[in-house]
């Protein structure tokens, strides 16, 4: 049966793997637990104590812990060791990430910084901006950001950005190096509306890509990363009536190619523009080649019915799936597309957190409760959420943080046993709870693509 085996107090907490990493109360100091047992991985000294911080991921095994007021630090989770620090300002800044570039983001300003051990890459960006004049339902006016300001990618050594700077008629893509130059921006190759899967770099950093919409038109341009050289320049298949189509580009590796699927139609074009195979899409259902790659992360596609998986030489069909009810497809940070079984959630800096597959959490202001196989086996207070679930051969850990007004987080970790099946078993964290408390493999359905 499960059980609550250990719970301690917290700012904030990610799972990540086995290691269940938490900023103690006070924001003095950060830990990796192990998650099963409950033992100290590692330790990093924050500073002086504060009211408040928070974890956010940039990719790559980085983790970077805000103490507002006070520092950015910047640490490797694997090796529990700081790889940078610097100052922090006093309010909250968000942190974004695509294809290996990361910003800050505040207020149509974006901070470009480095997803390796985040420092900044030259001087904020600040976004051009749209005034509202007083109204009878606006008495003051406002304002607001004139375009998005988006990471579009990691090429080589640069990190490129897009966005409509202050001062500039049009939306510019911005490259910077390492040590924060401006190695190149241009505004032929930019998106004024950008489609958010409708921009990205290759892994080798050769060709970048945007999607323009305007006046329901998207227009694909293809550039060169390392100079922003124009190579080719397409006209998407538009939607019916007033409708912006549905869009989804990433990268194949092999052919290597630039893939393009709108309305009705899916295409792998070569690096110099050349259809490699072009062919048309059932109803709303998703075409997904081989080996491919969205630059795009953590984000949910919707309007899909179901998906197809094909040969990426070719374009034939190898397998379809029509998705389940509450089922989801999310891009996931590797850049691969998967079917999710639905309840995920995000942690306080944005990062997906899986819904859980053993447990279940029904979580309200009045009180929260997990169950296992319909059975309770922890009531709470108050609000909740889940920070992560692991599943292995040896079991389920499900970490639950209980909100509680002006203190911190109180951390639950629960516990189930392993799983008893016997023959052929699919994935750890696809099996399903049975009667008894144990998971059982034979009642799993399958949501990752062959």
């Amino acid at each position: 049966m499960a059980r609550e085996v250990y719970s301690l107090d917290a700012v904030d907490a990610v799972l990540r793997g086995r290691l269940l990493i938490v900023v103690d109360p006070g924001s003095r100091l950060v830990r990796a637990l192990d998650v099963e047992s409950g033992e100290e991985a590692w330790r990093v000294e924050l500073g002086e104590e504060a009211p408040a911080s928070i974890l956010q991921d940039l990719g790559g095994g980085r983790l970077m812990v805000q103490v507002p007021g006070q520092e950015f630090h910047t640490l490797d989770i694997e090796r529990g060791v700081r790889i940078a620090h610097r100052p922090s300002p006093r309010d909250r800044r968000f942190v974004a990430h695509r294809g290996g570039a990361c910003a800050l983001h505040r207020n149509c300003v974006l901070e470009p910084i480095s997803c390796e051990d985040g420092h900044a890459l030259g001087p904020a960006l600040r976004g051009a901006r749209i005034h509202f004049f007083p109204t009878e339902d606006w008495e003051n006016g406002g304002t607001t950001c004139a375009s998005r300001l988006d990471e579009l990618g990691r090429a080589g050594e640069l990190s490129l950005y897009v966005m409509r700077v202050e001062g500039q008629e049009h939306a510019e893509v911005i490259a910077r190096d390492d040590a924060g130059t401006t190695r190149w921006r241009s505004s032929d190759v930019a998106c004024e509306q950008c489609q958010t899967v409708g921009m990205g770099s290759a892994p080798d950093g050769s060709v970048c890509w945007t999607t323009d919409a305007v006046e329901q038109r998207q227009t694909l341009r293809a550039f060169r990363c390392a100079d922003g050289e124009p190579l080719f320049e397409r006209q998407l298949r538009g939607a019916p009536g007033y409708r912006l189509p549905q869009i989804l580009t990433g990268w194949v590796r092999e052919p290597p190619g630039l893939y393009v699927a709108s309305e009705g139609q899916a295409m792998l074009l070569a690096p110099d523009g050349t259809p490699r195979w072009t062919r048309g899409v059932d109803g709303d259902r998703l075409v997904l080649p081989d080996g491919l790659r969205v630059p795009s992360f953590p984000l949910a596609l919707e309007r899909y019915s179901g998906v197809e998986w094909v040969d990426a030489s070719t374009g034939h069909t190898r397998e379809t799936r029509t998705l389940y009810s509450g089922a989801e497809l999310r891009i996931d940070q590797a850049g691969q597309v998967q079917i999710t079984p639905p309840g995920q959630t995000s942690d306080r800096a944005g990062a997906p957190v899986p819904a859980p597959m053993a447990f279940r959490l029904r979580r309200a202001r009045s009180g929260s409760r997990v169950s296992l196989a319909g059975r309770t086996v922890l009531d709470l207070e108050h609000d909740a959420h889940v920070v992560g679930e692991r599943t292995t051969d040896a079991g389920s850990w499900l970490v639950v943080a209980e909100q509680r007004a002006g203190q911190p987080d109180r951390l639950h970790v629960l516990a189930t046993g392993p799983a008893r099946c016997e023959g052929s078993c699919c994935p750890p964290q696809q099996r399903t709870p049975s009667a008894d408390g144990t998971l059982e493999c034979c009642l799993c359905d399958p949501v990752a693509p062959p």
